[in-house]
């Protein structure tokens, strides 16, 4: 049964629904994330709630039902570092090294 969830994933740059397959790894739950938010770079966490207590583990064992991730929640994103994890609008899509 590949049944799709969607989740809300809230960000800095504003908020994004996120599908993920019920039985998918949380990993996948990041890879969709990335792929949704356009984002550089894959450092970034995931949390359950904003005050960042609950993170959810980038992992290739847990699932999405094991962590108690139903269709309809909420996620908040926050980058690792400092460091920007978003595009700027303005580049096409390349840094200033010219790297993809």
């Amino acid at each position: 049964d590949l049944k799709q969830i969607t989740v809300g994933v809230q960000s800095q740059e504003g908020q994004k629904r996120v599908q993920v397959g019920s039985t998918a790894k949380t990993d996948e739950l990041y890879k969709n994330v990335f792929k949704a938010f356009d984002m550089k770079s894959m450092e970034f966490n995931l949390f359950k709630d904003q005050r960042k207590k609950d993170l959810i583990d980038n992992s290739r064992i847990k699932s999405i039902t094991s962590i108690g991730l139903r269709h309809g929640d909420r996620l908040f994103l926050f980058p690792k570092t400092k460091a920007d994890v978003f595009k700027a609008e303005e580049t096409e899509k390349t840094t200033e090294n010219g790297f993809k």
